[in-house]
């Protein structure tokens, strides 16, 4: 098998796999999953995305927002990047230039790196997440106050859809020095080679 995107095995319902959006781009397109829709695609084996999407966005409005203490937020993607192990290659994360630039969102460890080990492992089967820190803004639709500026203000991302290109992932080939003796074995998922 070649270096390829798969959905979790514990998706039962089409979702978007990442794809470059011209013959030259050298990202794929990575989606987060709204984090509702990601639920309940997970708790519901019959319910398609779209299904999903429509029941959030009648119970809380296409909004997500950060609970108050949190500056960033870790979100599904639920996908898995395979690479043959012992290639030397990596799957490097970017946020897309539309959401740094123009929504000041970036990616809390500022280049996502998954391993080729980081597959199918056995705490996250090697589903990529992505954190994401995002600024605090005016809520949409509330009038300004300045007297009291903290109720307008929240962390938020506002969805059209139940999904959301946040970020491109670039396969890249690594180099290792020639006294390099490597030699553990990954055993979970994020964080597990220590700190």
């Amino acid at each position: 098998m070649s270096r390829q995107f798969q959905k979790l095995s514990t998706i039962h319902t089409d979702i978007p796999l990442p794809k470059r959006s011209t013959v030259n781009s050298a990202g794929y397109d990575i989606s987060i999953i709204h984090p509702y829709v990601y639920d309940l695609i997970l708790n519901d084996k019959d319910v398609t995305l779209e299904e999903a999407w429509d029941a959030v966005k009648k119970e809380t409005g296409p909004i997500f927002y950060l609970p108050k203490e949190k500056e960033n937020y870790v979100f599904p993607t639920g996908i898995k990047a395979y690479m043959p192990l012992y290639s030397q290659e990596v799957l490097m994360l970017f946020v897309r230039s539309s959401i740094g630039i123009k929504q000041h969102i970036k990616l809390s460890n500022q280049t996502g790196i998954i391993d080729a080990d980081y597959y199918n492992n056995p705490d996250n089967e090697g589903h990529i997440m992505i954190a994401l820190d995002i600024p605090e803004r005016l809520i949409p639709d509330k009038e300004p106050s300045l007297f009291a500026k903290e109720y307008n203000m929240a962390r938020y991302l506002v969805f059209e859809g139940p999904t959301m290109r946040v970020c491109q992932g670039i396969f890249l080939p690594y180099y290792v020095t020639s006294d390099d003796s490597a030699a553990g074995k990954r055993v979970g998922g994020i964080g597990s080679t220590g700190m």
